[in-house]
């Protein structure tokens, strides 16, 4: 995302027009408008910028950077999260503390979530797919998807997860997050071969 576009997100986030944005910040509504359609301030207009927003200049000036959070910005810089992939862990950590002391079955999809990215065979079939979801007239989707549920399968068997309790037997526990990881790869990896 280019300057110009996090600049416009930035403002409708906030929930401000042009004119009260640039107000605010002590510049010319002009000036705004000029940088909302893709001119790049000064030192000076971007530290009014970056200070109204609150964000890292890194975010402001890294077409690549996701992360508005500056306690995010090196897990992002390494890892390419978003805020909001990190937020969401954060939340799985914070249930996995919480319910270990139950010893329910939720906490364990903090270790389901290092278990997928410490697989480096899952990791590696997600890159594959990708670049062979690129090249649509060379690959059979019903042996990839085939290959996909499979490796998900083994998965899920090795995972933390007691799949014999008798509560996630009855909900078809295994099933339904077989399914739902499945449907997330699938739209999410679909949706990455189409860019």
């Amino acid at each position: 995302m280019t300057f110009s576009d996090k600049i416009k997100e930035l403002r409708k986030e906030k929930g401000v027009s042009q004119d009260i944005a640039s107000k605010k910040m002590n510049m010319a509504i002009s000036s705004l408008r000029n940088y909302e359609n893709g001119r790049l301030p000064d030192t000076e207009q971007l530290r009014k910028i970056q200070q109204y927003y609150n964000v890292p200049y890194e975010y402001l000036l890294n077409d690549d950077c996701t992360t508005k959070d500056y306690n995010n910005m090196q897990v992002s810089k390494e890892l390419g999260l978003s805020d909001e992939a990190i937020s969401n862990l954060k939340k799985f950590q914070m249930l996995k503390v919480e319910n270990s002391k139950l010893n329910n079955n939720i906490a364990s999809t903090i270790d389901l979530i290092n278990n997928m990215l410490e697989n480096i065979d899952l990791l590696g079939f997600l890159n594959s797919y990708i670049s062979i979801n690129n090249c649509v007239d060379n690959y059979d989707t019903n042996h990839i998807n085939n290959s996909l549920n499979n490796l998900i399968e083994d998965f899920l068997e090795n995972s933390d997860i007691d799949f014999s309790n008798k509560k996630i037997n009855i909900l078809n526990t295994k099933e339904i997050l077989k399914t739902s990881i499945l449907n997330m790869f699938t739209n999410e990896l679909d949706k990455l071969s189409n860019k």
